[in-house]
């Protein structure tokens, strides 16, 4: 399932898997795309749920994250990065803390 989120002047996506093996293999493709990027900043964590994409010409920011069986993406321009950060560290898909399908629907 996805959901659809706007928070701020910031979109966000929650795109739900029935299992966290699809949802983890659903990063790694997105993770091995953003590779071949050549106009796009990459910053990846060492346990790789989380990209972080900023284009090089207008600083755009993409971060996904992946939490158990969701990845979340959230899409912003360059000024609005850390309110966008922060609003998905609230609803606790940065720093491994778990969502559940009651806190998606709730914030949709």
């Amino acid at each position: 399932r996805i959901y659809e989120a706007e928070k701020g002047g910031t979109e966000y996506e929650f795109i739900q898997f029935k299992l966290d093996a699809d949802a983890s293999s659903a990063m790694e493709r997105i993770i091995d795309e953003a590779q071949f990027e050549e106009d796009e900043t990459v910053d990846l964590n060492e346990s790789r749920s989380q990209l972080t994409l900023v284009d090089k010409e207008d600083g755009d920011v993409t971060i996904y994250a992946l939490d158990s069986n969701t990845i979340v993406k959230g899409s912003s321009h360059s000024l609005g990065s850390e309110a966008m950060k922060q609003q998905m560290i609230d609803w606790g898909f940065i720093y491994g803390e778990n969502v559940t399908e009651q806190d998606l629907e709730k914030n949709n």
